[in-house]
């Protein structure tokens, strides 16, 4: 879902259901091209869910962090493979518009 979805949702708990707040120290270990996003996020402190629960993990469990680094590996695995996939589709989207352009007119 989106970050406004997830702030509705948050407000259907009583305040007594705890909130965690992720270190940012985790998160910033993420920035420095450990994954690839397949997309942006509209504020830096922002992270898609898969991230912010291998944080949550990590700083549930310092000494462990196998779970958390096989999630954040699976992510930049799929963050590659998308991210090839539009390559791909741009590279046939411009070749299509130049062979269109280059045909001779009927």
């Amino acid at each position: 879902g989106t970050w406004r979805q997830a702030r509705r949702l948050s407000k259907r708990f009583p305040p007594s259901v705890p909130r965690v707040h992720i270190n940012d120290s985790l998160l910033c270990s993420f920035e420095d091209g450990e994954i690839s996003p397949m997309r942006t996020q509209v504020e830096p402190d922002r992270v898609c869910s898969v991230t912010a629960f291998a944080c949550l993990l990590r700083e549930m469990n310092p000494q462990d962090t196998r779970v958390a680094r096989r999630l954040l590996e699976l992510l930049s695995l799929k963050s590659s493979a998308v991210l090839r996939g539009r390559d791909a589709k741009e590279r046939k989207a411009i070749a299509s518009k130049s062979r269109t352009r280059s045909a001779p007119p009927n």
